[in-house]
């Protein structure tokens, strides 16, 4: 192993040390339960010489009672006393404050900052650091090792005993144990331990891209694939065709759409952050192909940090070419209001880019979608979400444009229907979404002019 000695590692203290036990209000650190297998890890980093600190914001607390708490947990000593800086971790600023005194001002990257929350992780790294989301992934990520999220199916001839002793002794951290048997294991691991695992028998299924671990922003695209027509009376599933030509196929067009056009424009302008083109299956039966993703990725913490379903978007007759997005969550503000982010984010770029569409009709509480589409199944997990739809409800205010609903709803007849508009409204919807992600439209007008010449 390496000797990184001019690596400073900096942790968090709830969390990434241990469990913190909080007192009533006025809120203090009272003890910390220290998990078990952090004090071996700062010391064979004190051994390898590295210099180590703590990140952390204590609120209003007093340092001297969180030193109080860490040298009764008898971890204090260990740390660099001058590299022990509290402060609020909600932008780039304190970590490059700390890049400073550890005399990393030139050379961020030799700064690493150990801590689970996502949105910290992002500061740290647009300040310059590498990043980690746990402290047994240490010295991995020093030396280089790539990790990402693994789901690990233990052989049926495999004592629990012996599987679980295989993953503790490689750089493998559980997260989520499912399986009807206890039997799969969601986990961050490195790449090498992906493939140690393969070796030894267990199946090893590789979930997303090398590094998601460290990605701080990931947006999903979505919408849904199956169909129904269940308004006609009566119905067999089985048997009679319900073509969904709107409700959803025009929505998974434009996900595809929107997946083709990123893909040559990430070649040009790599985008920097994750972007899923995810269509989910069984929405009609109850969102069961969204919840179960949901959960999945809820499980393994991923750092979801919008995503924009696309449910309807294909049936606009008349004038206006109006439009919905549907952040809604009664159950809590918090989610609703960082979901309403992502409806203003594609207010803020209509009429910069879809001058054709009328301003999008944004609805929060009450609101007549809610539960009705897969974005509630991240709604549920605490995620921010939207869904934007063709103007089908009445609202949300006295003056918005009259609804037009499709009349052909989940029915038999919901064929693609052929727009009296110079642009099909799935196609202006779409555009927006190029730039919501973050890339520049003119990569995309340079695309179409040189197909033109």
């Amino acid at each position: 192993m390496s000797e990184n000695t001019h690596n400073v590692i900096f942790f968090d203290i709830g969390g990434t040390l241990g469990s913190p036990r909080i007192s009533p209000f006025p809120y203090r650190l009272e003890g910390l339960d220290v998990y078990p297998y952090v004090l071996d890890i700062l010391r064979q980093l004190r051994e390898r010489n590295s210099r180590i600190g703590i990140i952390s914001n204590i609120g209003d607390d007093k340092p001297e009672n969180v030193t109080r708490v860490l040298e009764k947990c008898q971890i204090y000593d260990l740390f660099d006393s001058d590299l022990i800086i509290y402060g609020a971790k909600n932008s780039s600023e304190i970590f490059q404050f700390t890049a400073r005194q550890a005399g990393h001002s030139d050379t961020p990257n030799q700064c690493l900052f150990v801590g689970e929350d996502s949105h910290e992780q992002s500061y740290a790294i647009q300040a310059g650091w590498r990043v980690v989301p746990h402290p047994c992934l240490v010295w991995d990520v020093l030396n280089g090792s790539h990790l990402r999220y693994i789901r690990i199916t233990v052989p049926s001839d495999r004592s629990e005993q012996g599987w679980q002793q295989v993953i503790k002794s490689l750089p493998v951290v559980p997260l989520y144990v499912t399986g009807d048997k206890g039997n799969q294991v969601y986990a961050i691991a490195t790449s090498q331990a992906a493939m140690r695992l393969d070796d030894l028998g267990f199946a090893v299924d590789r979930l997303g891209s090398e590094d998601d671990p460290l990605t701080t922003e990931v947006y999903l695209v979505t919408a849904h694939l199956d169909s129904t027509a269940a308004s006609d009376r009566p119905y067999d599933a089985k048997n009679d065709p319900a073509p969904g030509a709107d409700d959803d196929a025009s929505g998974v067009a434009a996900v595809l759409g929107l997946a083709e056009v990123i893909k040559e424009l990430n070649s040009l302008n790599p985008s920097k952050r994750t972007i899923r083109f995810v269509p989910f299956n069984a929405e009609e039966h109850g969102l069961v192909g969204s919840q179960a993703y949901a959960r999945t990725q809820a499980a393994i913490a991923a750092p979801i940090v919008g995503v924009y379903q696309m449910d309807m978007i294909g049936y606009n007759i008349e004038a206006p070419r109006s439009f919905e997005v549907h952040v809604g969550y009664a159950k809590c503000d918090n989610v609703q209001q960082r979901s309403l982010v992502l409806a203003q984010r594609l207010e803020r770029l209509v009429s910069v880019l879809s001058p054709r569409l009328e301003h999008p009709q944004i609805y929060t509480q009450p609101d007549p979608a809610e539960g009705r589409s897969d974005h509630a199944s991240f709604h549920q997990r605490g995620y921010a979400a939207c869904i934007t739809s063709e103007d089908f409800f009445v609202g949300p205010d006295l003056t918005s444009p009259e609804a037009e609903p499709n009349v052909n709803y989940h029915r038999k007849e919901d064929n693609p229907v052929l727009s009296l508009w110079e642009k099909p409204l799935p196609e202006s919807l779409s555009e927006l979404y190029f730039w919501v992600f973050g890339y520049k439209f003119q990569f995309l007008l340079e695309k179409k002019s040189s197909k033109l010449d």
